[in-house]
């Protein structure tokens, strides 16, 4: 008996791992098997066919998500670019001394077509989103706005090849910045470190890798709601066959509860964000660098990328913004001429002038994903729902794809087809009210989610912001500050004028990093799905 055991620990340790990885590199259990320490490979449901083939064209892995299939690169391997990758180390420090402004502004502009792969181009990405707002907001007093062209000319270049804005996203910020501890582990917040940080820090890390940790355990649910619309339409199809009707409401069922303990997941995973990361360091120290440059009144005309060409707007998402705001560049958020220069770089009078809002949550496609799927909707939210519409040029082109698919789903859709099971117009029997049950839940859950949401922005944020400290109020913007050429210009940095009133703790007040009035934004939306329950308790 002994020897058996010897020979079956052998064969658990030493055979079955490299055996298991074999086959999953060949792809044999890519969504069937996996180490029990390892991160979760299987599917919340059983996927067939059509919707695999649909999650590869939309560039959404069945397991992580919108997370990448693989790991983020963690460093470019091409010589010539590691004046990107070394003043990128270096933030910390250079931030912490506020003197990060002048390296940056001598980076030579490199090329981006050394970049061979999707991975070396989200690296690059992550890269230049960092040092475009570290230079930005890298002194307290002084935020720039113009961009030297060692960062302005690749950044606005590979933006527009990648079919996002040339600014700090939660595509770059969030999915493409983080690395495993344990390399087999699962995608958790304590496995996890930031690949790149502005200040540095256990309280910025936590930040970033609470997202990561979101997004992970709402991955698997973008598989189940596509898998969740094929079983809804099964089921209004199948009403003239009880057996086959209930077959699919069975399906809907399994799909839909898949979805709701999906999204408690990533409820449990943002309550844990006091674990790490303390409301006073976030709002002082992380999130004064993830503020745009629209609707901001700190930075009222955008910012200025040295070196690109005002004619380039139409080659970059996020430039045809048809949101209102404070910005000077227009108002519709176009691309405007910036003329003038200042210490940012160049003084080239046809530079593009700019505005795109920072980094946000609204910008994840899990929550729009959710919203499109469930038929949660935003008509009666206002600017909100204005908002949501806009950030979705925030999002990776695919992504935005996915969205719109989830979005044009052939009637009755999974919200239609639950309410006509519940008003017995289908049959279906005990499965169908599971099904209806199982879609009550899974809006419920994501009330939940956002009710949470609302309670960390208030921690967060609005205690911050009333507690007597910098950010108590946004003012309101002033007009934009002659260059003293004379040429219709702005100065790289703020003017001196502005020091004190507009500094960069200031940038965004009680407003997100996306220049929303937070509170205004949020509930709107925790109520939209709240009135989507489809069965009151009375």
């Amino acid at each position: 008996m002994a020897c058996w055991l010897v020979v079956e620990l052998v064969f658990v340790q030493q055979v079955l791992p490299p055996l298991l990885t074999a086959l999953d590199n060949a792809g044999l259990c890519r969504y069937d098997l996996a180490l029990p320490s390892a991160e979760p490979r299987c599917p919340l449901v059983p996927l067939s066919p059509d919707t695999l083939q649909l999650l590869e064209k939309f560039e959404v892995d069945p397991v992580r998500g919108f997370l990448p299939s693989e790991d983020p690169l963690l460093r470019l391997p091409q010589p010539e670019l590691q004046p990107w990758e070394d003043l990128v180390s270096d933030l910390p420090a250079l931030l912490s001394a506020a003197q990060a402004r002048l390296p940056l502004s001598r980076l030579p502009i490199l090329p981006i077509t050394l970049l061979e792969t999707e991975p070396q181009r989200r690296r690059a990405l992550l890269l230049l989103s960092m040092l475009c707002h570290a230079f930005v907001w890298g002194e307290p007093a002084r935020p720039a706005d113009a961009l030297p062209p060692g960062i302005a000319v690749p950044l606005w270049r590979l933006a527009a090849d990648m079919g996002v804005p040339p600014v700090m996203t939660h595509l770059s910020l969030v999915l493409y910045n983080w690395r495993r501890l344990d390399p087999r582990g699962a995608l958790d917040a304590t496995n996890l470190a930031a690949a790149c940080q502005f200040l540095g820090g256990h309280d910025e890390a936590w930040f970033y890798l609470t997202t990561v940790e979101i997004e992970a355990r709402g991955g698997p649910a973008m598989a189940a709601l596509l898998q969740a619309q094929r079983a809804a339409t099964a089921a209004s199809a199948a009403s003239s066959s009880a057996a086959a009707a209930a077959a699919a409401c069975a399906e809907l069922a399994a799909c839909l509860r898949a979805v709701e303990g999906a999204v408690h997941g990533m409820r449990g995973a943002l309550r844990r964000m006091s674990d790490g990361c303390d409301p006073r360091a976030f709002y002082h120290r992380v999130r004064p660098f993830l503020s745009g440059w629209r609707a901001n009144p700190t930075l009222p005309r955008g910012v200025q990328y040295t070196g690109v060409p005002a004619s380039s707007a139409a080659a970059v998402a996020g430039a045809d913004d048809s949101s209102s705001g404070s910005c000077g560049c227009s108002g519709d958020g176009s691309i405007c001429d910036g003329g003038g220069g200042g210490s940012g770089g160049g003084g080239c009078g046809c530079s593009a002038r700019a505005c795109f809002y920072g980094g946000s949550a609204a910008q994840s496609s899990l929550f729009a994903a959710l919203d499109a799927a469930l038929g949660i909707a935003h008509d009666g939210a206002g600017a909100g729902a204005a908002f949501l519409a806009n950030m979705r040029a925030y999002m990776p082109p695919s992504h935005r794809a996915f969205l719109a698919h989830l979005g044009a789903a052939a009637a009755p859709g999974v919200r239609g087809c639950v309410a006509a099971l519940r008003g017995g117009a289908d049959g279906g029997g005990s499965s169908a009210q599971a099904a209806v049950d199982a879609y009550d839940a899974a809006v419920a859950a994501v009330e939940a989610f956002r009710t949470a949401h609302i309670g960390i922005v208030t921690a967060y944020i609005l205690q911050q912001a009333r507690g007597g400290g910098s950010g108590a109020a946004s003012p309101a913007p002033p007009e934009a500050t002659k260059s003293s050429g004379g040429g219709g210009g702005v100065h790289a940095d703020a003017s001196p004028e502005r020091e004190g009133m507009y500094t960069r703790d200031k940038a965004s007040g009680g407003k997100g990093t996306g220049g929303t009035d937070l509170l205004e934004f949020l509930r709107p939306l925790r109520d939209d799905a709240r009135a989507a329950v489809l069965q009151r308790k009375r």
